[in-house]
């Protein structure tokens, strides 16, 4: 490749655990596939593209299946997806996720694109990405359009969604015993077609308060924005974009991450800081923001989670020595 792209590292996974599953990787290791346990312990960490690729080229070769990389994103447990699928799979209805799949895209993987159509009664979801009509492109694809599929799968459909899918060398024999109905054709672009009505349908697992916080965060934060992996500012990051809608927690964090408090605290020492320096931190920064910005102490004191503006006053007080009257 001659430029440089990258992707969260949640995207390698479930392709490595299928084929812990299909029994064809017990004499590989992780380092046959270009991938290091390290990466798969930091979800939210960028890879280079190239470095997927090489291990989806692989997991495709190894398992001599062609609808491998197709059946691993249908299949797929989104959430092992990290916080992209989160602020996907809690929307409230499916055209809130759809919509709100073209910022998580950004935010997972550079260089690639959602687009969505509405005509006659049909939806089409379109991937795309930079790579072109060859086989790392069309591997990315059949992994992308089983991703999209699953997630419209993710709702309390009120009548059959009649879903069509597109993606290179696709085939009947990719599908599942659960997906026989749906319809495939073998296309250079990669669609998920379905019943426009389908789009206000609910999602399975709808969380409107853990939704909106994932939206933001997500929505600010594209691998375009940033190439460095830090959870130390992730954790920060998705601190700021919980004000305002829930109490912030040690534990409501780590579960966002998809890790227990232990190993959540234990890797932010690994970095030299801790929660509860992050969270005080975040919290001078937005009070100090929203101050300047002409908020009100008692509307400043409420968003960063104080039940009384006296103690938010005092808080900030101990901060910077001043009252929040005075900015």
């Amino acid at each position: 490749m001659n430029r440089t792209s990258y992707i969260r590292a949640a995207a390698l996974a479930d392709v490595l655990k299928n084929l812990r599953l299909e029994d064809v990787s017990k004499n590989l290791s992780l380092a046959d596939f270009g991938v290091s346990s390290y990466l798969l312990s930091n979800p939210e960490r960028l890879v280079p593209t190239d470095t997927f690729l090489e291990a989806t080229s692989r997991s495709n070769y190894a398992t001599g299946d062609t609808g491998f990389l197709f059946r691993s994103g249908f299949g797929l447990h989104l959430p092992n997806l990290g916080l992209a699928a989160q602020s996907m799979i809690f929307a409230e209805t499916l055209r809130d996720a759809l919509e709100t799949l073209q910022l998580a895209v950004k935010y997972f993987q550079s260089d690639s694109g959602i687009e969505i159509q509405i005509r006659k009664g049909r939806c089409q979801v379109i991937y795309s990405n930079w790579l072109g009509e060859n086989t790392d492109g069309n591997l990315d694809v059949q992994y992308s359009v089983g991703i999209v599929a699953n997630l419209v799968r993710q709702t309390h459909h009120s009548f059959d969604p009649e879903m069509k899918l597109f993606y290179p060398n696709a085939r009947r024999s990719h599908l599942t015993n659960t997906s026989t109905d749906m319809d495939v054709v073998s296309s250079n672009v990669g669609i998920v077609e379905f019943d426009e009505r389908s789009l206000w349908d609910r999602m399975t697992l709808s969380n409107p308060e853990r939704w909106e916080i994932m939206r933001r965060f997500v929505g600010s934060n594209s691998i375009d924005d940033t190439f460095e992996y830090s959870l130390t500012d992730t954790v920060g990051r998705l601190v700021s974009a919980s004000m305002g809608i829930s109490r912030v927690s040690r534990s409501g964090i780590a579960a966002m991450l998809g890790m227990n408090v232990r190993t959540f605290q234990r890797n932010l020492q690994a970095e030299q800081t801790t929660f509860r320096y992050i969270l005080e931190r975040t919290m001078q920064e937005i009070a100090m923001e929203d101050l300047s910005a002409g908020r009100s102490v008692t509307e400043t004191a409420l968003k960063l989670g104080y039940d009384h503006p006296q103690n938010f006053t005092t808080a900030f007080h101990r901060w910077f020595e001043r009252t929040p009257s005075s900015v």
